[in-house]
């Protein structure tokens, strides 16, 4: 289990997986469930149909603001590599 997370992480250090979630739980007017915290950390899509796909239950947030806490993930993995 240890080597699949390693293999498929997409954050590569401690503090960058504290950023990610720090950035999430700054949407908390979104009222995400736990399960979709980590599911928009695990998945890190480009846009809001293929998140509210993969995690139906994001038909409730608004667009807008989880648009912007996707771009805002993008940046963080985009800086970091």
């Amino acid at each position: 289990m240890a080597q699949y997370c390693e293999q498929f992480s997409q954050f590569n250090s401690p503090a960058m997986v504290v950023e990610v979630r720090k950035t999430i739980e700054e949407f908390a007017g979104l009222d995400l469930f736990e399960f979709e915290m980590a599911q928009i950390a695990n998945f890190l899509c480009d846009s809001v149909e293929e998140m509210r796909t993969l995690v139906p239950s994001l038909a409730r947030v608004d667009e807008t603001q989880l648009q912007e806490l996707l771009h805002r993930l993008a940046n963080i993995r985009k800086f970091a590599a």
